[in-house]
């Protein structure tokens, strides 16, 4: 086993701008294919990227099935397949216009979009991924599986309050769906839907929908929670929460709720489950609902859950999704106890990993913005890379992962989200030249993925 220098990346959302530092650094032991005595010859693929060796339905349209006790995604063609992706795979980030340099330039070194994608689509396909992941322009590749995303909550988000028990958010949704999902319900090569990004399904923003205004049908389903929590016992609640309030129904005309310093804190907690519970549950049964109306062939592949969630936000997510998708920039690597519980949580579905990176300080990039990890170069990147995908093979829950992102961030275009500004995430890098050193060692893991996953499976099954 490798040791690899890294520092890990943090921020303080409490402090003025969001301080952010990094850990100093440190050596982290790292697995790669060299512990693994393994094959990182090519496998026999399809047309689609899935793995002629085990066969699951032939439906036409990408699905899960478990197989002798795991999980894969099985082909249109019917074989299996595990999704290796890259997030934003687009001709240009930003603004399309002359205040972005990074469009200023692509248009001179790819007039035609399709040539830019063209390139990409080989270089990608050369190195073993074989999925556009999340904001990509999949819609300039031919022939290529991809993934669209729709962001139903776009109206319906305030900062960290989400009005899911609007009325008109049932309607809404499906006049989104329909306008995206039916363009694509033919299409073989979607491997399905990401119904929104990172939504704040968080304990910690409970208190916040107090501020909505009286008679706000989300905060009157607040408040029917809470109610149902004491069985409409006010003295109960003022116990539990240690606050001076007359009836459930003068809550409504309140802008603020917390628990006072003698508060049951256990209590507390077990209230603020039971809310982000009944809000993730109208959400995902909405949102799936309309996207199967307008597509009953494809996936719905989740929201994308920032870290790991909690348990009531992955059960709620997991009884309407076909795959539940979760972001994770902290970990070097997965435990296997981690990732069952996950799948426990998620009612036993299987999970994909959409979003992780790692930033080399080789790079000359500041490296201030986006989360994780920073390492000394591109190699060490690739080693990360071997490292944490090899511990998500081992787990038969686990179907797939998406790297963030295909191009490094352009410290000068200022079009971009500030969380995207600086940093080393790139597979190449903003003259879209590639780190050849980082792609050679997903190229041999990419391709040793099948034989990796099967191995583990039989392990387990014996």
């Amino acid at each position: 086993m490798k040791l690899v220098e890294a520092k890990r990346w943090h921020r303080d959302r409490s402090a003025p701008g969001y301080k952010v530092w990094y850990d100093e650094w440190a050596q982290y032991p790292t697995r790669t294919l060299e512990d693994l005595n393994i094959s990182t010859v090519q496998p026999n693929l399809d047309g689609y990227g899935g793995y002629r060796g085990l066969r699951g339905n032939k439906t036409g349209f990408f699905h899960t099935e478990r197989i002798d006790g795991r999980w894969w995604i099985v082909d249109p063609d019917g074989n299996v397949f595990i999704s290796i992706g890259v997030c934003g795979v687009r001709y240009v980030s930003g603004a399309r216009n002359s205040h972005n340099p990074t469009y200023l330039k692509r248009i001179k070194q790819y007039p035609n979009p399709r040539d830019w994608a063209y390139d990409a689509m080989k270089l990608l396909k050369d190195h073993g991924f074989n999925t556009l992941g999340c904001w990509s322009d999949f819609e300039l590749f031919d022939e290529f599986p991809f993934t669209v995303f729709i962001g139903f909550s776009k109206q319906y988000r305030n900062g960290n309050v989400l009005k899911f028990f609007d009325p008109t958010f049932r309607e809404y949704a499906f006049q989104i769906a329909q306008q995206i999902c039916s363009k694509y319900k033919d299409n073989p090569y979607l491997l399905g839907y990401f119904s929104d990004n990172e939504l704040p399904f968080r304990r910690s923003c409970m208190e916040n929908y107090m501020s909505l205004p009286a008679g706000d049908p989300t905060k009157r389903a607040f408040i029917e929670v809470l109610r149902a929590q004491y069985g409409g016992d006010i003295k109960s609640f003022r116990r539990a929460w240690d606050v001076e309030v007359s009836s459930f129904d003068d809550l409504d005309t309140m802008n603020s709720l917390s628990p006072g310093p003698k508060c049951d804190k256990e209590r507390v907690e077990q209230d603020r489950a039971a809310w982000i519970q009944a809000l993730s549950h109208e959400y995902y049964k909405v949102v799936s609902e309309a996207i199967k109306s307008a597509d009953p062939n494809h996936m719905y592949l989740g929201s994308r859950i920032n870290n790991l969630g909690t348990p009531e936000h992955l059960t709620e997510c997991g009884k309407f999704a076909d795959i539940v998708s979760i972001n994770c920039y902290g970990r070097w690597v997965w435990d296997q106890e981690t990732l069952n519980r996950l799948a426990e949580w998620a009612q036993g579905k299987p999970l994909m990993v959409t979003e992780f990176y790692v930033k080399g300080e080789d790079s000359g990039l500041p490296n201030r913005t986006g989360a994780g990890w920073l390492v000394r170069t591109q190699r060490d990147r690739g080693l990360f890379y071997q490292n944490f995908t090899i511990s998500l093979l081992e787990n038969p829950n686990v179907v797939g992962w998406h790297w963030y992102r295909y191009e490094d961030n352009d410290p000068r275009n200022l079009t971009e989200d500030p969380s995207n500004r600086d940093s080393n995430k790139g597979i190449v890098n903003i003259q879209l030249e590639p780190y050849q050193d980082l792609l050679n060692l997903m190229r041999q893991l990419n391709f040793a993925a099948y034989e990796i996953a099967l191995r583990a499976a039989k392990s387990l099954s014996t």
